[in-house]
Protein backbone atom coordinates (compact mmCIF):
# COMPACT_ATOMS: atom_id res chain seq x y z
CA UNK A 1 0.00 0.00 0.00
CA UNK A 2 1.45 3.36 -1.03
CA UNK A 3 0.68 6.37 1.12
CA UNK A 4 2.19 9.80 0.47
CA UNK A 5 1.75 12.98 2.46
CA UNK A 6 2.14 16.21 0.46
CA UNK A 7 1.68 19.83 1.31
CA UNK A 8 -1.22 21.33 -0.67
CA UNK A 9 1.11 24.01 -2.08
CA UNK A 10 3.53 21.49 -3.60
CA UNK A 11 3.81 21.96 -7.41
CA UNK A 12 4.10 18.20 -7.79
CA UNK A 13 0.96 17.45 -5.80
CA UNK A 14 -1.39 17.04 -8.74
CA UNK A 15 1.10 15.05 -10.85
CA UNK A 16 1.93 12.66 -8.02
CA UNK A 17 -1.74 12.20 -7.15
CA UNK A 18 -2.58 11.23 -10.75
CA UNK A 19 0.39 8.88 -10.89
CA UNK A 20 -0.64 7.29 -7.60
CA UNK A 21 -4.15 6.67 -8.87
CA UNK A 22 -2.80 5.00 -12.03
CA UNK A 23 -0.53 2.78 -9.97
CA UNK A 24 -3.37 1.70 -7.72
CA UNK A 25 -5.36 0.67 -10.77
CA UNK A 26 -2.43 -1.30 -12.09
CA UNK A 27 -3.16 -5.04 -12.27
CA UNK A 28 0.13 -6.03 -10.65
CA UNK A 29 -0.57 -3.88 -7.59
CA UNK A 30 -4.08 -5.27 -7.54
CA UNK A 31 -2.61 -8.78 -7.35
CA UNK A 32 -0.29 -7.75 -4.51
CA UNK A 33 -3.15 -6.16 -2.58
CA UNK A 34 -5.31 -9.24 -3.05
CA UNK A 35 -2.61 -11.62 -1.86
CA UNK A 36 -1.74 -9.43 1.11
CA UNK A 37 -5.40 -9.07 2.10
CA UNK A 38 -6.11 -12.78 1.85
CA UNK A 39 -3.05 -13.62 3.93
CA UNK A 40 -4.15 -11.13 6.56
CA UNK A 41 -7.63 -12.64 6.62
CA UNK A 42 -6.26 -16.16 6.95
CA UNK A 43 -4.19 -15.09 9.95
CA UNK A 44 -7.05 -13.14 11.44
CA UNK A 45 -8.76 -14.51 14.52
CA UNK A 46 -11.85 -12.38 14.04
CA UNK A 47 -13.98 -15.27 12.90
CA UNK A 48 -17.16 -15.20 14.92
CA UNK A 49 -19.82 -16.99 12.93
CA UNK A 50 -19.53 -20.77 12.56
CA UNK A 51 -22.28 -23.06 11.32
CA UNK A 52 -22.92 -26.54 12.62
CA UNK A 53 -21.23 -28.70 9.97
CA UNK A 54 -23.07 -31.82 11.09
CA UNK A 55 -26.46 -30.33 10.30
CA UNK A 56 -26.40 -28.30 7.10
CA UNK A 57 -29.58 -27.29 5.29
CA UNK A 58 -30.56 -29.47 2.36
CA UNK A 59 -30.10 -26.57 -0.04
CA UNK A 60 -26.70 -25.42 1.21
CA UNK A 61 -23.09 -26.12 0.38
CA UNK A 62 -20.74 -26.99 3.27
CA UNK A 63 -20.45 -24.10 5.70
CA UNK A 64 -17.25 -22.10 6.04
CA UNK A 65 -16.08 -19.36 8.40
CA UNK A 66 -17.04 -15.85 7.35
CA UNK A 67 -15.17 -12.58 7.48
CA UNK A 68 -15.12 -9.42 9.55
CA UNK A 69 -12.77 -6.53 8.96
CA UNK A 70 -12.31 -2.83 9.48
CA UNK A 71 -11.55 -0.42 6.66
CA UNK A 72 -10.12 2.73 8.18
CA UNK A 73 -12.72 3.85 10.71
CA UNK A 74 -15.44 1.74 9.10
CA UNK A 75 -16.66 -1.63 10.32
CA UNK A 76 -17.78 -4.30 7.90
CA UNK A 77 -19.02 -7.75 8.89
CA UNK A 78 -19.82 -10.28 6.16
CA UNK A 79 -22.03 -13.12 7.38
CA UNK A 80 -22.90 -15.24 4.36
CA UNK A 81 -23.54 -15.28 0.63
CA UNK A 82 -26.31 -17.00 -1.32
CA UNK A 83 -26.95 -17.84 -4.94
CA UNK A 84 -30.32 -16.29 -5.80
CA UNK A 85 -31.62 -18.04 -8.92
CA UNK A 86 -34.79 -15.93 -8.95
CA UNK A 87 -33.08 -12.73 -10.17
CA UNK A 88 -30.29 -14.08 -10.72
CA UNK A 89 -27.69 -12.60 -8.39
CA UNK A 90 -25.55 -13.28 -5.35
CA UNK A 91 -26.83 -11.90 -2.05
CA UNK A 92 -24.32 -11.11 0.68
CA UNK A 93 -25.65 -10.57 4.21
CA UNK A 94 -23.76 -7.73 5.91
CA UNK A 95 -23.70 -5.59 9.04
CA UNK A 96 -22.08 -2.29 8.10
CA UNK A 97 -21.54 1.30 9.16
CA UNK A 98 -20.91 2.72 5.68
CA UNK A 99 -23.27 2.46 2.72
CA UNK A 100 -21.02 3.39 -0.20
CA UNK A 101 -17.96 1.99 -1.91
CA UNK A 102 -18.91 -1.70 -2.28
CA UNK A 103 -18.24 -3.85 -5.32
CA UNK A 104 -18.29 -7.56 -6.11
CA UNK A 105 -15.52 -9.49 -7.83
CA UNK A 106 -16.04 -12.86 -9.49
CA UNK A 107 -13.52 -15.64 -10.06
CA UNK A 108 -12.77 -14.48 -13.62
CA UNK A 109 -11.68 -11.10 -12.27
CA UNK A 110 -14.79 -9.23 -13.40
CA UNK A 111 -15.88 -6.57 -10.92
CA UNK A 112 -19.36 -5.04 -10.71
CA UNK A 113 -20.86 -2.43 -8.38
CA UNK A 114 -22.83 -3.91 -5.49
CA UNK A 115 -26.39 -2.74 -4.85
CA UNK A 116 -27.41 -2.41 -1.20
CA UNK A 117 -30.82 -3.35 0.21
CA UNK A 118 -31.46 -2.11 3.75
CA UNK A 119 -33.45 -4.28 6.15
CA UNK A 120 -36.17 -2.69 8.24
CA UNK A 121 -35.94 -2.75 12.04
CA UNK A 122 -32.38 -1.39 12.22
CA UNK A 123 -33.79 1.39 14.43
CA UNK A 124 -30.99 3.89 14.04
CA UNK A 125 -28.23 1.66 15.38
CA UNK A 126 -24.63 2.23 14.31
CA UNK A 127 -24.38 -1.15 12.60
CA UNK A 128 -27.19 -1.84 10.16
CA UNK A 129 -28.11 -5.04 8.36
CA UNK A 130 -28.07 -5.03 4.56
CA UNK A 131 -28.03 -7.34 1.60
CA UNK A 132 -25.34 -6.51 -0.94
CA UNK A 133 -26.75 -7.74 -4.26
CA UNK A 134 -24.18 -8.69 -6.89
CA UNK A 135 -25.35 -9.22 -10.47
CA UNK A 136 -22.87 -11.48 -12.29
CA UNK A 137 -21.72 -10.53 -15.81
CA UNK A 138 -23.15 -12.48 -18.73
CA UNK A 139 -20.11 -14.74 -19.06
CA UNK A 140 -20.37 -15.93 -15.42
CA UNK A 141 -22.87 -18.70 -14.67
CA UNK A 142 -24.57 -18.22 -11.33
CA UNK A 143 -24.63 -21.93 -10.53
CA UNK A 144 -20.83 -22.11 -10.92
CA UNK A 145 -20.12 -19.41 -8.33
CA UNK A 146 -18.72 -20.92 -5.14
CA UNK A 147 -17.15 -17.77 -3.66
CA UNK A 148 -17.47 -14.05 -4.18
CA UNK A 149 -14.96 -11.36 -3.31
CA UNK A 150 -16.41 -8.27 -1.67
CA UNK A 151 -14.36 -5.12 -2.12
CA UNK A 152 -14.74 -1.96 -0.10
CA UNK A 153 -13.03 1.18 -1.31
CA UNK A 154 -12.87 3.99 1.23
CA UNK A 155 -11.32 7.28 0.20
CA UNK A 156 -9.75 9.18 3.10
CA UNK A 157 -8.15 12.53 2.30
CA UNK A 158 -4.65 13.03 3.66
CA UNK A 159 -3.38 16.60 3.24
CA UNK A 160 -5.91 16.97 0.38
CA UNK A 161 -4.41 13.99 -1.46
CA UNK A 162 -6.90 11.21 -2.22
CA UNK A 163 -5.47 7.83 -1.20
CA UNK A 164 -7.88 4.95 -1.85
CA UNK A 165 -7.76 2.12 0.68
CA UNK A 166 -8.94 -1.21 -0.70
CA UNK A 167 -10.07 -4.02 1.57
CA UNK A 168 -11.28 -7.36 0.31
CA UNK A 169 -12.83 -10.49 1.71
CA UNK A 170 -13.65 -13.76 -0.01
CA UNK A 171 -17.10 -14.94 1.09
CA UNK A 172 -18.17 -18.54 0.36
CA UNK A 173 -21.61 -19.35 -0.99
CA UNK A 174 -23.61 -20.87 1.88
CA UNK A 175 -27.01 -21.31 0.23
CA UNK A 176 -28.38 -21.89 -3.25
CA UNK A 177 -31.88 -20.47 -3.59
CA UNK A 178 -33.88 -22.10 -6.37
CA UNK A 179 -37.09 -20.96 -8.04
CA UNK A 180 -39.78 -21.20 -5.37
CA UNK A 181 -42.30 -22.59 -7.86
CA UNK A 182 -40.13 -25.68 -8.21
CA UNK A 183 -40.18 -26.30 -4.46
CA UNK A 184 -43.09 -28.68 -4.01
CA UNK A 185 -41.61 -31.51 -1.96
CA UNK A 186 -40.31 -30.68 1.51
CA UNK A 187 -38.62 -32.94 4.03
CA UNK A 188 -40.48 -31.18 6.84
CA UNK A 189 -43.81 -29.44 7.22
CA UNK A 190 -43.03 -27.21 10.20
CA UNK A 191 -39.99 -25.97 12.09
CA UNK A 192 -39.25 -23.24 14.64
CA UNK A 193 -36.34 -20.80 14.55
CA UNK A 194 -35.18 -19.32 17.86
CA UNK A 195 -33.07 -16.32 16.75
CA UNK A 196 -30.48 -16.06 19.52
CA UNK A 197 -29.94 -17.69 22.91
CA UNK A 198 -27.22 -16.42 25.21
CA UNK A 199 -26.41 -15.55 28.82
CA UNK A 200 -28.11 -16.95 31.91
CA UNK A 201 -31.77 -15.93 31.44
CA UNK A 202 -32.85 -19.48 30.61
CA UNK A 203 -32.07 -22.72 32.39
CA UNK A 204 -31.96 -26.28 31.16
CA UNK A 205 -35.50 -26.74 32.47
CA UNK A 206 -36.77 -23.81 30.39
CA UNK A 207 -35.35 -25.47 27.30
CA UNK A 208 -36.89 -28.84 28.19
CA UNK A 209 -40.31 -27.24 28.58
CA UNK A 210 -40.00 -25.35 25.30
CA UNK A 211 -38.98 -28.41 23.31
CA UNK A 212 -41.39 -30.90 24.88
CA UNK A 213 -44.43 -28.62 24.72
CA UNK A 214 -43.70 -27.76 21.10
CA UNK A 215 -43.36 -31.45 20.39
CA UNK A 216 -46.92 -31.92 21.67
CA UNK A 217 -48.20 -28.93 19.69
CA UNK A 218 -46.57 -30.30 16.54
CA UNK A 219 -43.08 -29.56 15.22
CA UNK A 220 -40.45 -31.52 13.31
CA UNK A 221 -37.35 -29.47 14.00
CA UNK A 222 -36.26 -26.57 16.19
CA UNK A 223 -33.27 -24.48 15.09
CA UNK A 224 -31.61 -22.45 17.85
CA UNK A 225 -28.78 -19.96 17.45
CA UNK A 226 -26.65 -19.90 20.59
CA UNK A 227 -23.29 -18.65 21.77
CA UNK A 228 -20.89 -20.30 24.20
CA UNK A 229 -22.12 -18.34 27.22
CA UNK A 230 -24.90 -20.84 27.97
CA UNK A 231 -24.52 -22.73 31.24
CA UNK A 232 -23.61 -26.41 31.45
CA UNK A 233 -27.21 -27.58 32.02
CA UNK A 234 -28.47 -25.81 28.89
CA UNK A 235 -25.61 -27.22 26.83
CA UNK A 236 -26.31 -30.74 28.12
CA UNK A 237 -29.99 -30.45 27.18
CA UNK A 238 -29.07 -29.06 23.76
CA UNK A 239 -26.69 -31.93 23.09
CA UNK A 240 -29.32 -34.47 24.07
CA UNK A 241 -32.02 -33.12 21.78
CA UNK A 242 -29.49 -32.55 18.99
CA UNK A 243 -28.51 -36.24 19.10
CA UNK A 244 -32.20 -37.09 18.90
CA UNK A 245 -32.47 -34.97 15.74
CA UNK A 246 -35.24 -32.69 16.98
CA UNK A 247 -32.92 -29.80 17.79
CA UNK A 248 -30.45 -28.08 15.48
CA UNK A 249 -27.94 -25.88 17.32
CA UNK A 250 -26.13 -23.25 15.23
CA UNK A 251 -23.20 -21.62 17.07
CA UNK A 252 -23.34 -17.85 16.71
CA UNK A 253 -21.73 -14.83 18.28
CA UNK A 254 -21.40 -11.22 17.23
CA UNK A 255 -17.95 -9.96 16.22
CA UNK A 256 -18.76 -6.55 17.70
CA UNK A 257 -20.44 -5.02 20.73
CA UNK A 258 -24.10 -6.07 20.73
CA UNK A 259 -25.17 -2.55 21.75
CA UNK A 260 -24.17 -1.37 18.26
CA UNK A 261 -26.84 -3.43 16.50
CA UNK A 262 -30.58 -3.80 17.06
CA UNK A 263 -31.85 -6.64 19.27
CA UNK A 264 -28.55 -8.56 19.48
CA UNK A 265 -28.36 -9.01 15.73
CA UNK A 266 -31.55 -11.05 15.38
CA UNK A 267 -32.00 -9.86 11.79
CA UNK A 268 -28.85 -11.81 10.94
CA UNK A 269 -29.92 -15.08 12.54
CA UNK A 270 -33.51 -14.79 11.31
CA UNK A 271 -32.24 -14.30 7.76
CA UNK A 272 -29.87 -17.23 8.03
CA UNK A 273 -32.56 -19.49 9.47
CA UNK A 274 -34.98 -18.68 6.67
CA UNK A 275 -32.32 -19.49 4.07
CA UNK A 276 -31.32 -22.60 6.02
CA UNK A 277 -34.89 -23.93 5.86
CA UNK A 278 -35.63 -22.87 2.28
CA UNK A 279 -36.24 -26.07 0.35
CA UNK A 280 -36.10 -28.12 3.55
CA UNK A 281 -39.19 -26.96 5.49
CA UNK A 282 -42.53 -25.71 4.18
CA UNK A 283 -43.48 -23.48 7.13
CA UNK A 284 -41.26 -21.85 9.75
CA UNK A 285 -42.20 -19.94 12.92
CA UNK A 286 -39.81 -17.26 14.18
CA UNK A 287 -40.01 -16.57 17.91
CA UNK A 288 -38.19 -16.68 21.23
CA UNK A 289 -37.97 -19.30 23.98
CA UNK A 290 -40.70 -17.64 26.07
CA UNK A 291 -43.22 -17.73 23.20
CA UNK A 292 -45.48 -20.43 21.75
CA UNK A 293 -47.47 -20.51 18.50
CA UNK A 294 -50.84 -21.82 19.70
CA UNK A 295 -53.19 -23.81 17.45
CA UNK A 296 -56.89 -23.52 18.19
CA UNK A 297 -60.04 -25.33 17.18
CA UNK A 298 -62.94 -23.30 15.82
CA UNK A 299 -65.16 -25.39 18.08
CA UNK A 300 -64.05 -24.59 21.66
CA UNK A 301 -65.26 -28.02 22.79
CA UNK A 302 -62.86 -29.82 20.46
CA UNK A 303 -59.17 -30.42 21.22
CA UNK A 304 -56.77 -28.15 19.33
CA UNK A 305 -55.48 -29.44 16.01
CA UNK A 306 -51.86 -30.41 15.59
CA UNK A 307 -49.87 -27.67 13.88
CA UNK A 308 -48.56 -30.11 11.27
CA UNK A 309 -52.10 -30.48 9.93
CA UNK A 310 -53.38 -26.97 10.73
CA UNK A 311 -50.67 -24.94 8.99
CA UNK A 312 -51.27 -26.35 5.49
CA UNK A 313 -54.91 -25.33 5.94
CA UNK A 314 -54.03 -21.81 7.10
CA UNK A 315 -51.70 -21.44 4.10
CA UNK A 316 -54.08 -23.04 1.60
CA UNK A 317 -53.95 -19.82 -0.44
CA UNK A 318 -50.69 -20.30 -2.34
CA UNK A 319 -50.09 -16.55 -2.52
CA UNK A 320 -49.69 -16.18 1.27
CA UNK A 321 -46.06 -15.73 2.26
CA UNK A 322 -46.52 -14.81 5.93
CA UNK A 323 -49.07 -14.99 8.71
CA UNK A 324 -48.47 -12.52 11.53
CA UNK A 325 -49.65 -13.94 14.86
CA UNK A 326 -51.30 -11.60 17.36
CA UNK A 327 -49.92 -11.88 20.88
CA UNK A 328 -51.48 -12.71 24.25
CA UNK A 329 -49.24 -11.73 27.17
CA UNK A 330 -49.25 -14.21 30.05
CA UNK A 331 -47.96 -13.34 33.50
CA UNK A 332 -45.41 -15.91 34.78
CA UNK A 333 -46.83 -17.52 37.92
CA UNK A 334 -44.81 -17.65 41.14
CA UNK A 335 -45.16 -21.44 41.09
CA UNK A 336 -42.50 -21.45 38.41
CA UNK A 337 -42.03 -24.15 35.81
CA UNK A 338 -43.63 -25.53 33.80
CA UNK A 339 -44.70 -22.00 32.98
CA UNK A 340 -47.23 -23.13 30.39
CA UNK A 341 -49.23 -25.11 32.95
CA UNK A 342 -48.84 -22.86 36.00
CA UNK A 343 -49.40 -19.46 34.36
CA UNK A 344 -53.08 -18.89 33.61
CA UNK A 345 -53.46 -15.11 33.87
CA UNK A 346 -53.01 -12.93 30.81
CA UNK A 347 -53.78 -9.40 29.69
CA UNK A 348 -57.22 -9.30 28.10
CA UNK A 349 -55.94 -7.90 24.84
CA UNK A 350 -54.31 -9.29 21.70
CA UNK A 351 -51.32 -7.22 20.57
CA UNK A 352 -51.33 -6.82 16.78
CA UNK A 353 -48.08 -4.84 16.50
CA UNK A 354 -45.32 -6.77 18.30
CA UNK A 355 -46.39 -9.85 16.35
CA UNK A 356 -44.34 -12.91 15.48
CA UNK A 357 -44.52 -14.66 12.13
CA UNK A 358 -45.04 -18.02 10.53
CA UNK A 359 -43.63 -17.93 7.01
CA UNK A 360 -43.06 -19.94 3.89
CA UNK A 361 -39.27 -19.52 3.88
CA UNK A 362 -39.03 -20.00 0.11
CA UNK A 363 -41.29 -16.95 -0.38
CA UNK A 364 -39.22 -14.59 1.79
CA UNK A 365 -36.57 -12.13 0.64
CA UNK A 366 -36.22 -10.03 3.81
CA UNK A 367 -37.75 -10.80 7.21
CA UNK A 368 -37.92 -8.73 10.37
CA UNK A 369 -38.45 -9.68 13.99
CA UNK A 370 -42.13 -8.72 13.96
CA UNK A 371 -43.13 -8.71 10.28
CA UNK A 372 -42.09 -9.58 6.75
CA UNK A 373 -40.95 -6.58 4.75
CA UNK A 374 -39.84 -8.34 1.59
CA UNK A 375 -41.61 -11.28 -0.08
CA UNK A 376 -39.48 -12.43 -2.99
CA UNK A 377 -41.90 -11.08 -5.59
CA UNK A 378 -45.51 -10.28 -6.38
CA UNK A 379 -48.19 -11.58 -6.02
CA UNK A 380 -47.05 -13.06 -2.70
CA UNK A 381 -48.50 -11.25 0.28
CA UNK A 382 -48.34 -11.00 4.05
CA UNK A 383 -51.26 -10.78 6.44
CA UNK A 384 -52.56 -11.50 9.91
CA UNK A 385 -53.52 -14.96 11.04
CA UNK A 386 -57.00 -15.55 12.41
CA UNK A 387 -56.48 -15.50 16.19
CA UNK A 388 -59.39 -17.92 16.52
CA UNK A 389 -57.17 -20.51 14.81
CA UNK A 390 -53.63 -19.53 15.81
CA UNK A 391 -52.19 -16.98 18.22
CA UNK A 392 -48.92 -16.43 20.05
CA UNK A 393 -48.60 -16.83 23.82
CA UNK A 394 -45.79 -14.67 25.23
CA UNK A 395 -44.78 -15.18 28.88
CA UNK A 396 -43.65 -11.76 30.06
CA UNK A 397 -43.54 -9.83 33.33
CA UNK A 398 -46.75 -7.84 33.76
CA UNK A 399 -45.09 -4.43 34.02
CA UNK A 400 -43.05 -5.00 30.86
CA UNK A 401 -46.04 -6.31 28.94
CA UNK A 402 -48.21 -3.39 30.00
CA UNK A 403 -45.48 -0.93 29.10
CA UNK A 404 -45.41 -2.35 25.59
CA UNK A 405 -49.11 -1.85 24.88
CA UNK A 406 -50.53 0.82 27.21
CA UNK A 407 -49.37 3.63 24.95
CA UNK A 408 -51.78 2.30 22.32
CA UNK A 409 -54.75 1.14 24.37
CA UNK A 410 -54.43 3.03 27.65
CA UNK A 411 -53.31 1.89 31.09
CA UNK A 412 -56.78 0.87 32.28
CA UNK A 413 -57.38 -1.53 29.43
CA UNK A 414 -53.80 -2.80 29.50
CA UNK A 415 -54.20 -3.76 33.16
CA UNK A 416 -57.38 -5.76 32.59
CA UNK A 417 -56.70 -9.45 33.15
CA UNK A 418 -58.34 -12.66 31.96
CA UNK A 419 -58.02 -16.31 32.96
CA UNK A 420 -56.85 -18.67 30.24
CA UNK A 421 -56.37 -22.40 30.94
CA UNK A 422 -55.49 -23.47 27.41
CA UNK A 423 -52.55 -25.67 28.40
CA UNK A 424 -54.15 -27.03 31.55
CA UNK A 425 -57.30 -27.97 29.65
CA UNK A 426 -55.58 -29.66 26.72
CA UNK A 427 -52.23 -30.89 28.08
CA UNK A 428 -52.97 -31.68 31.72
CA UNK A 429 -50.41 -34.52 31.74
CA UNK A 430 -47.57 -32.24 30.69
CA UNK A 431 -46.23 -31.70 34.21
CA UNK A 432 -45.45 -35.41 34.40
CA UNK A 433 -43.75 -35.38 30.98
CA UNK A 434 -41.75 -32.32 32.00
CA UNK A 435 -40.61 -33.82 35.31
CA UNK A 436 -39.56 -37.12 33.76
CA UNK A 437 -37.59 -35.41 31.04
CA UNK A 438 -35.84 -33.09 33.49
CA UNK A 439 -34.87 -36.12 35.56
CA UNK A 440 -33.37 -37.76 32.47
CA UNK A 441 -31.12 -34.73 32.07
CA UNK A 442 -30.32 -34.66 35.82
CA UNK A 443 -31.81 -31.17 36.17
Amino acid sequence: MIVMLLEPSSPFSKIIQQTLERIIRNQELERIIRNWTNQKLERSKIIRFQRNRESVASNSVPAKPLKTFQNGGLFISLFQASQDHLRPQVRVLMAITKTTGYSCQFDNGATVPGKLYQFNENHGKQLKVYYLNCLPPKDVLLENIENITIIHDSVPILKKVIVPILKKAIVPISYKIQDEQNMTNFKQTFAICVPFLFGDKYTGKHLVEFIEMNRLLGVEQISIYADDSMNADVKRVMNGYAKEGLLEVIPFSLPFNDSNIWSYGQLLTITDCILRHTGRTEFVALHDLDEYAIPKSLNPNDPPPNRLTLLPQLFSNKQIATLRLNVHYFMPDEKGLPITINSQQRIDYADNQATKCVVRPHYIYAQGIHSTFGPIQKPYSTGYGDEKQMILFHYKEKELAMERIEGRIGKTRASKMAEDKYFMNHFSNFSQIFTEKCNQFAL
